[in-house]
């Protein structure tokens, strides 16, 4: 009849690298001194392992214990489920200039533009195999961010789920902007300029919130008077190309600002200078899910953004 081998006893993973050593010195007490067992011991751990596998591992022949062939079958079997455990309980490491890996995150264009572009230029350089995926601020970004569907994202200020953290960046300003050769470039008394901006055209941005975008008018908290019509926009890069033919005024995040003015001929004023109410400003964060805040990657990425010089040029 032919013999089956099959685990009879509940198996005892402890016992892997003692058949291990078994195979690779053919003999109970080599393998029990290379794992610095006694004879005792590894006498017990043999007979445990012969009732698990079915097996008698050591067969007696007229050249001493020779293996069974089916111990001799196991063994890439074994090293490969050592192996296996092994890593599972390696410490935790990010090697930049060898991992692949993929960050997704959520930004609307601002995002995009002040921090973005410098980390997508540094990972390049430090982290050639890492991917980044980055998508569109939507009215489900805090959720996917929960449900692990994307990694990080780049958020204002505002609430966050449970079991979620924030890195601050930065703080950022605002500046009154209009094209060049508006009216308002040919008032000499600042104090006058955020009067006179009250009389055109505003554009707001839509900035976005835990559950969707919400209209943000800060020239109106700033003390301006309701304009003679108003444009929303949820892009500040697509906001800024309607003002060099248009006599619209727009509050404009200072670093989105500066990085345009030359290019689209504009003109602005901090705001903060024009004005007596309360300062304008907003922080920006990096936020991400508890489940990544251990991730070696992960750690990796907000440290670099960490490092960043984010300071207004």
């Amino acid at each position: 009849m032919h013999k089956t081998n099959s685990i009879t006893h509940s198996p005892n993973l402890n016992n892997l690298p003692f058949l291990a050593a078994i195979i690779e010195h053919g003999s109970v007490t080599q393998a029990g001194l290379a794992l610095g067992l006694s004879q005792p011991a590894a006498s017990r751990v043999m007979a445990q392992l012969r009732k698990q596998i079915n097996d008698p591992i050591l067969v007696r022949t007229r050249n001493g214990y020779q293996l069974t062939d089916y111990v001799l079958g196991l063994g890439p079997t074994i090293k490969a489920a050592i192996e296996l455990t092994h890593g599972v309980f390696k410490s935790k490491s990010f090697q930049p200039l060898v991992d692949a890996r993929t960050l997704t995150l959520a930004t609307t264009d601002y995002g995009l533009l002040t921090v973005m572009l410098r980390l997508n230029q540094h990972v390049q350089k430090h982290a050639y195999q890492v991917s980044i995926d980055q998508q569109g601020w939507n009215a489900q970004t805090l959720s996917q961010l929960e449900q692990g569907q994307i990694d990080m994202a780049l958020f204002n200020e505002g609430d966050l789920p449970v079991d979620c953290h924030r890195q601050l960046l930065f703080k950022e300003t605002y500046h009154l902007v209009c094209r060049a050769k508006h009216p308002l470039s040919k008032i000499k008394d600042t104090k006058d300029i955020l009067k006179g901006a009250s009389l055109y055209p505003r554009i707001t941005f839509n900035y976005p919130t835990g559950n969707g975008f919400a209209c943000d008018d800060v020239l109106q908290r700033a003390g301006l008077n309701n304009p003679p019509a108003r444009h929303s926009s949820p892009y500040f890069q697509g906001a800024l190309w309607m003002l060099p033919n248009t006599d619209s005024v727009m509050a404009v995040p200072s670093r989105i600002y500066k990085l345009f003015k030359t290019q689209l001929g504009l003109i602005g004023w901090q705001l903060n200078n024009l004005t007596k109410a309360s300062p304008e400003s907003f922080e920006y964060y990096l936020v991400w899910h508890h489940r990544s805040h251990e991730d070696p990657f992960h750690i990796w990425v907000r440290q670099q953004l960490k490092e960043m010089d984010f300071s207004e040029a």
